[in-house]
């Protein structure tokens, strides 16, 4: 190994680390009551476009094929805490492409409901053509710590703390995250995110 491949891969146990100990803090405010969610009016398709920024290096880099669909008009502001939206659609996608061999293709579509008294709801149907889950699995793949054993992806795959923590923040915003799938045809993620719009900034 050269000197370039040793600093990569010294970064890539840093960055690992540090996300086991984010995750780990995570679950702690969780379990205390505390997590805080500081919602502000946010450009939806900055938001998305930042999510995009994170998310394209890391499929290209297991030639997995990302798209994102967008259906209807988007809201051009929302009211919502970004990073932890950010957050939760990060952790999504990112488990869709660990689990898609390369080849496979993975796709974020959004849509939006337009509710009453100002009102939004964000859609985000995230889809893979993954290995997908067990029936057994997906009885408790909310729960901390819960993770289920795939040829995929090696020993270090994380601290399963990851879905607990986006259920949390989904549903601190007053939305919802369903799960659906099959195993060897893949895995769709629905997650709803009401939040208001405001024409006026």
């Amino acid at each position: 190994k050269n000197v370039v491949s040793y600093f990569k891969d010294i970064n890539a146990s840093g960055n690992y680390l540090l996300g086991l100990i984010n995750d780990i803090l995570d679950m702690s405010r969780i379990e205390q009551g505390k997590m805080d969610i500081y919602n502000k009016y946010e450009e939806f398709d900055e938001m998305t476009r930042s999510v995009e920024v994170v998310i394209k290096p890391l499929a290209e880099r297991k030639n997995v094929e990302f798209n994102i669909i967008r259906i209807g008009e988007a809201p051009q502001w929302v009211y919502l805490d970004k990073l932890r939206a950010q957050q939760v659609y990060i952790n999504i996608l990112n488990n869709a492409i660990k689990f898609t061999e390369s080849g496979g293709k993975v796709e974020w579509e959004i849509k939006s409901e337009m509710l009453s008294n100002n009102t939004v709801k964000v859609i985000s149907r995230i889809s893979d053509t993954g290995c997908g889950m067990s029936e057994s699995f997906l009885e408790r793949i909310f729960e901390p710590f819960a993770q289920e054993q795939n040829s995929l992806v090696n020993a270090r795959q994380g601290t399963g703390l990851g879905l607990a923590i986006a259920k949390e923040i989904v549903e601190a915003h007053g939305g919802t995250i369903s799960i659906k799938s099959v195993p060897n045809f893949g895995t769709d993620v629905i997650i709803t995110l009401p939040t208001k719009e405001n024409d006026n900034i």
